[in-house]
Formats: structure tokens, C-alpha cells, sequence
């Protein structure tokens, strides 16, 4: 068959056209959801023009994509299945094949013979059909193109302009149908769910019209309100809430009805509802209004807040008890506060004057009186007189009266606090002040001993029209009591120690001058003593024999230990007197030690003693006193080889620490040490306290020194910025190390810097 018989055809078979919108329309019409309004469409479409196979494509937004449905119109019982098959599993994007056409063009599409198409993806499965002709047209809705039909015939069919206008004009219709099915579906499904939620709902939904009938209610309506659902649908809304609301509720509801307005929130609003006994229930109620067939409706929500206003209740209710809890804390923090700050006033007061005014001004805080004052008993006159005041309601300072019938006197007698209800009626002395200004005022009076001993009284007013005291606030009050006491003691302790330390200062002036005086005295006759022997060993009076000559030389060698012993002792007395000399320069800790081991060298060796000396290459010049460094290296290198047996050795080591001292690199120093250790018999560790005393031996049968070396080696090391300590350890010999601070205490850091960034020796 040729093309101009298959356009014949295809006219012919377009005849039917003349009425087919009006049938697609008419089949449609009554269509329940949009799945039915296409499946009829195909139906109708296909049996109008004889076309055998008919398919609906919906279109994916998200994915810009075809999918394919179950929607098929094919010939009975189960045609071109391997055509529909290999359909229902086929996407198309815009613009691919048959569908993707009419949808990326939105209007139809005509293929003639679609299994010879190249752009027909599914050619093969057509011509093992036997499918040729094909034309497809968008159903178009105000969101675009919602879905695609797609039709075949099993002839080859030339395009038909009319056949494609119409169904141009048919996807129009068919979109509005389609639109207006998706609408009542959801409508349908909403009010579904909405039917579903509010049955189950545990608050009250219900539904009124303009009139304010009610036209639905859920079952929490009726448990909440008492009424079954046949008798709330015979009632207006306003039956739900008190008289006072009905005439407002009315009016409101006529005026959005007519202008959309609305004077108060319809959003959670706390109103009360009124149930069919007359109670009245706390509600939260929102509301909300819509349209259906030109009508407004209004649905609201009712939820029973009896739980949560019980709730606020207790809550507010627990707020209170936690504010008056709060407050009461806060009483008492500011009490104990007071009694803290009163302790530490008076623990750091130095006078009685200022222990008793510290005392009123606490008293007064932590007791909330409204005046505190201290009388204080003069036992000479027999009167006690008001030497501290805080507050209002008090006397003057000074104001005096007998002791016999006071305050002061009940207290001391009884050592108990003392209330009084009002003023004027005690029998007790007053200031005549305090008498007639405050009669109607209470008091409370508490005792003031120092170490047992009555010195007077702590007096607390309160003003009349308020509480008096209570028992527990005497008491408290009572604390203070104490706390003057134990700060009368502690003055007394003061001047009693200071009164020791003056005295002591006393006998150490006296017996720095006595060692200075001593010292001047003995050091010039023994200084011309070893002029003498001198001269004569020089031999100026004559020759001497070879047995004169050594019993000379131990003489002048007694004579400089004594004369070395009188220095010690100045400079002890000096040290002791705080008049001890330093003369800060730079330093080389390495020198002093190789000074006074060549010094020492010579006495080593002659006890059959190994000295050596270990010293790095590189150290730093610390700021100090050069001499005396070399006096404290000295004294502990003397007595290393005083104490070290004949055959020991002696080892004098320099080195550098960090911090927390531990060795270092120059560069990262913090301290530097000189260590002399040697092999002596130890010190044991029950003596060693001993060994910086003055005039302290371990050995008391020993002969040498006066025992001041250590002791003045230690007060320089202390005036220098550092230390001396030791390790010893008996039968292996001691450890006696001298530590200096790079930067010497008081001296001046710039000048210091510079020499440190100079002074690293090589």
C-alpha cells in the first residue's frame, strides 16, 4: 500500500473527529480522580479514531523526566505485550522520542512508520509488533505539561493536520479536566487526613459555619464538653463559653465574615469554655478559617489547659518558696559574710579601737540592727564609756555612765547575751540619749572578755514597730563577742612580742658592738705580734738556727688563724646587724674556683689530699661580688681539707642550672653553682641542722675555727641572692654547694643585660 492510500485512510478515519472532543469531554466529565480522567481519555480517543494501541506518560518536575504509568489502552485479550512491556520500564528526557517530543515542543507529534524512525528509541519492539504509525500530544495544565499520550497504529499513516490540531485543542481539555481531578483528590485526601487526625486527636476539633452552627465535632469534643455529637450539632458554638464571651464572639465573627478582620489573635488565646454541667475549663484555643463552595467556614482547636494552669500554679507557688528561700539564703550568706569579713577585720586590726569599731560595723550587718556600739569598762573610775558606734539609734562616743546597774554589768555577771523588749522599760543604766530617743527601741546586748576577762559589751538597737530579737540572732551576736576577744588577745600577743623583739634587738646591738669593740681591740696587738716574728724570721735581730726557724713559722701561721678568726667575726656581727657589704660587679664563678684551689693546692698536697678542679669552657659572668664568692669558696674549700682524711680526694666543680634546677646550656641558665665535694666521714643526718649555727662544732674536741664559717658562708650566699645547701652521706663524704641567681637581687637589670650579652667567656 502507497502513501496517498494510507493518507486516505487516515482522512477517512479522522471523520470521527467532528465529535470526539465533545466525547473525550463528556467521558471525562464524570471521572472521580486523574488517573481515571486519562485512562478514559485513551479509551475514547483510540475507539473514536480505530487507533488499536494507546499509553500515558506523567511528567516528573523534579527529574524532568517521562515516566511511564499502568495506563494502557490495548486490544483484548492481551496485545503488542513485548511493545508494553519494553514501554513500562522506558524514561524519557525532553526531546526524546515520540513523548519527549510533544513534551520539550508542548504540542503533538506525527510518525508515519516509527519502526523505521531513527529517533524512535523503541523501534525494534515495533516492527516485532508490527507497529508503524505513531502521534503523541501534550496535556497541558497552568503549571505546563503534566502528562503525555502517546497512540499507534498498525499501518504507516501519513500526518493529518486536522487530527493534530484537534488533539492540540483536546490536551487543553484534557489538562483542565486533569487539573481539576488532581484538586479534588487532594481535597479529598486532606480532609481524609484531617478526619483521621482529628478522631484520634486528643484536643477538641471542631468545625462552625458564618452562623456559628456547629457542622463538626471530634470525639474529644464531646469528652471535653459532655455532649454527644447529634446534640453539638444542634448547638451553636456559643453554648461552649460563658455569657460574658457569647455577644463578642458573635460580633467577631459577623465582622470577618464581612471585612477579614480580626481585633485579637486567633492563635493560642487562653479562654474558658463552659461545659454542659455550667463549669467553666480553662482553654487554648486557635482558630482558623476557609472557604468551600463560596461559603466561609472556621475550624478550631480546644485544648484543656486545666493541667498547665494547675502547673503555673505550682509553679508560681514553688517561685515564691524559692524566692523566700533565696531571700533566706541570701540573709545568711550576707551574715556569714559579715562574720568572714569581722574575722578578717579582726584578725588584721593591730589596736583595740579599731577591733571594736570593725566589730560594731559587722554586728550591725549580720544581725540587720539598726545601730551597734561597744561600751568598754574603765575599771580605775568604775564607769563604762562608748568607745564604737555603727549605724543609727546609738549614743555619742564617749557618752560615760556607772558600771554598777549597766549593760556591761548584767552581761559580765551572767556571760549571756542579754534581750531586751523596749528600752524604756530596763532598769539598767543607759546614755541619757538613748533613753529618750529610741524608749521604744529593742536590744540585745552580748558580753566583750579578753582571755576571761570582762573589758565590756556590744550593744545592737532595732528600731521600735519591728521584731526584737530573737534567741538565735543574741547568739550570733554572741559570735562577735567572741571574735573581740580573740582579737584582744591577739593585740595583747602583739605588744607582749613586740615588746620581746625590742629587747632582743637590744642584746643583739650590744653584742654586735662587744664583738666589733673585741675585735678592734685583740686584732691590732696580734697584727703587731706577727710584725715582730717577722722581722725576726727576716732576720733582722740576728740569724736564727734551723730549729728556731720552724717553731717561728707555726707561730705566725697561729697568729693569721686568729687574725682570719677575728674577720669571720666582724664579718658575722656585720651580717647580724644587717650591715654586711656587698659590692655588686661582674663575675666569673670559674675564677674564684681556680683561685682558691691553687690556694689550697699546696695544703692538699701536703695532707696526702687529690684536688681537682672541673669547670666548662664556656660559662656565663654572672652579677655579684667577686670577693665575696671567693670568701664562701674558700671557707668550703678549707673545710674539705680540713675534715678530708690523708689519701681522699676533693673535687671543686662549676656548672650552670635552669629552672627547677636542673643542668643546662649556658644559654638557658637561670643559676649557677660551685660544688665542692670530698671524701670525708660524712655528716649524719641528725647534725646537719647544726652545721650553718654560729659558734657551732660537730667535733667538739676539735681545736679548729670558732665554728662562724659556715654560718657567715650561708648569710653571704643569702645577701648575695642565693644559697648553700649540703649532701652527706656517713663514710663517703659531703657535698657543700653554693647557688647564685644569674641576676643578682636590687641591682640594676639594664647594666646586667648588657653584661650578659657581653660576658659569655670562651
Amino acid at each position: 500500500m502507497d502513501e496517498q492510500q494510507g493518507g486516505a485512510r487516515a482522512r477517512d478515519a479522522a471523520n470521527p473527529l467532528k465529535g470526539l472532543a465533545g466525547e473525550v469531554a463528556s467521558a471525562v466529565a464524570d471521572a472521580g480522580s486523574a488517573e481515571e480522567v486519562l485512562r478514559s481519555a485513551l479509551e475514547r480517543i483510540c475507539t473514536a479514531l480505530g487507533w488499536p494501541l494507546g499509553h500515558a506518560y506523567l511528567y516528573q518536575r523534579s527529574g524532568a523526566q517521562l515516566l511511564p504509568t499502568h495506563l494502557w489502552h490495548y486490544p483484548p485479550p492481551d496485545g503488542f505485550i513485548a511493545f508494553r512491556r519494553g514501554s513500562d520500564s522506558r524514561r524519557f528526557e525532553p526531546g526524546e522520542g515520540l513523548p519527549g517530543r510533544a513534551l520539550a515542543d508542548e504540542r503533538p507529534h506525527w510518525m508515519a512508520d516509527v519502526s523505521t524512525d531513527p529517533v524512535f528509541p523503541r523501534a525494534d519492539l515495533a516492527r516485532q509488533e508490527g507497529i508503524r504509525a505513531g502521534f503523541a500530544f501534550p496535556v497541558r495544565t497552568e503549571a505546563g505539561v503534566d502528562a503525555v499520550l502517546e497512540f499507534f497504529h498498525t499501518e504507516v499513516l501519513t500526518a493529518d493536520e486536522e487530527l493534530i490540531e484537534a488533539a492540540s485543542a483536546l490536551g487543553v481539555a484534557l489538562g483542565r479536566a486533569y487539573q481539576r481531578a488532581r484538586v479534588e483528590e487532594a481535597l479529598r485526601e486532606r480532609e481524609g487526613r484531617f478526619r483521621a487526625l482529628a478522631e484520634t486527636a486528643a484536643d477538641a476539633i471542631l468545625t462552625i459555619d458564618e452562623s456559628d452552627r456547629i457542622v463538626y465535632a471530634n470525639p474529644a469534643t464531646e469528652r471535653l464538653f459532655g455532649y454527644t455529637q447529634a446534640e453539638l450539632a444542634k448547638l451553636p458554638f456559643t453554648r461552649l463559653m460563658p455569657e460574658r464571651y457569647r455577644k463578642r464572639h458573635r460580633e467577631g465573627i459577623l465582622r470577618h465574615a464581612a471585612t477579614g478582620e480580626r481585633r485579637i489573635p486567633w492563635d493560642g488565646i487562653e479562654l474558658p469554655g463552659l461545659d454542659r454541667e455550667g463549669r467553666e475549663i480553662p482553654l487554648e484555643v486557635t482558630f482558623g478559617s476557609f472557604e468551600r463552595d463560596g461559603h466561609r467556614l472556621y475550624t478550631g482547636i480546644l485544648r484543656d489547659i486545666s493541667e498547665r494552669k494547675e502547673a503555673e500554679e505550682e509553679r508560681a507557688r514553688l517561685l515564691e518558696a524559692e524566692r523566700q528561700a533565696r531571700g533566706e539564703a541570701e540573709r545568711r550568706a550576707r551574715e556569714e559574710a559579715a562574720l568572714r569579713e569581722a574575722a578578717t577585720a579582726v584578725s588584721s586590726a593591730f589596736t583595740a579601737e579599731e577591733t571594736v569599731r570593725r566589730i560594731a560595723e559587722s554586728a550591725l550587718i549580720a544581725t540587720r540592727a539598726d545601730g551597734a556600739y561597744v561600751e568598754r569598762i574603765d575599771v580605775e573610775d568604775g564607769m563604762v564609756e562608748v568607745v564604737a558606734v555603727a549605724g543609727a539609734r546609738v549614743p555619742e562616743i564617749g557618752a560615760r555612765a556607772p558600771y554598777r546597774g549597766s549593760f556591761a554589768e548584767a552581761t559580765v555577771e551572767s556571760e549571756e547575751p542579754q534581750l531586751v523588749t523596749r528600752l524604756a522599760e530596763t532598769d539598767r543604766r543607759l546614755p541619757e540619749s538613748l533613753r529618750s530617743q529610741c524608749g521604744d527601741c529593742s536590744a540585745a546586748v552580748v558580753p566583750l572578755l579578753n582571755a576571761g576577762e570582762p573589758v565590756g559589751c556590744l550593744v545592737l538597737i532595732r528600731d521600735a514597730g519591728k521584731l526584737g530579737f530573737r534567741p538565735d540572732e543574741a547568739q550570733r551576736a554572741f559570735t562577735f563577742g567572741e571574735l573581740a576577744g580573740l582579737a584582744f588577745r591577739k593585740i595583747h600577743l602583739l605588744e607582749e612580742a613586740e615588746r620581746r623583739t625590742q629587747e632582743l634587738q637590744k642584746v643583739m646591738d650590744s653584742r654586735s658592738r662587744l664583738m666589733r669593740g673585741f675585735s678592734h681591740d685583740v686584732k691590732n696587738p696580734l697584727g703587731a705580734a706577727d710584725g715582730f716574728l717577722q722581722l725576726l724570721e727576716d732576720g733582722i735581730f740576728g740569724p736564727l738556727t734551723d730549729e728556731q726557724l720552724p717553731k717561728l713559722a707555726r707561730a705566725r701561721r697561729a697568729l693569721r688563724s686568729a687574725l682570719e678568726l677575728i674577720d669571720d667575726l666582724l664579718d658575722f656581727a656585720r651580717a647580724e646587724s644587717g650591715q654586711l657589704e656587698i659590692k655588686a660587679a661582674p663575675t666569673d664563678v670559674r675564677e674564684a674556683a681556680r683561685e682558691m684551689t691553687e690556694d689550697y693546692m699546696a695544703r692538699a698536697e701536703e695532707k696526702g689530699l687529690s684536688l681537682t678542679l672541673d669547670v666548662p669552657d664556656r660559662f656565663p659572668v654572672i652579677s655579684s661580688d667577686p670577693a665575696r664568692v671567693r670568701q664562701v669558696a674558700a671557707n668550703l674549700l678549707s673545710n674539705a681539707v680540713k675534715y678530708t682524711p690523708s689519701g681522699g680526694s676533693i673535687v671543686v666543680r662549676v656548672a650552670a642550672e635552669g629552672p627547677g634546677g636542673d643542668p643546662c646550656h649556658v644559654d638557658d641558665a637561670t643559676h649557677v653553682f660551685l660544688a665542692v665535694s670530698d671524701t670525708g666521714p660524712g655528716i649524719p643526718e641528725d647534725k646537719r641542722s647544726l652545721l650553718f649555727e654560729e659558734f657551732t662544732r660537730l667535733d667538739p674536741d676539735t681545736s679548729d675555727g670558732a665554728g662562724v664559717g659556715l654560718a657567715i658562708s650561708r648569710r653571704i650566699a643569702h645577701a648575695l641572692g642565693g644559697d648553700i645547701d649540703v649532701e652527706s652521706e656517713v663514710g663517703r663524704g659531703s657535698t657543700f654547694t653554693l647557688r647564685l641567681p644569674l641576676q643578682r637581687p636590687g641591682s640594676r637589670r639594664a647594666a646586667e643585660h648588657e653584661e650578659r650579652e657581653q660576658s659569655v667567656a670562651s
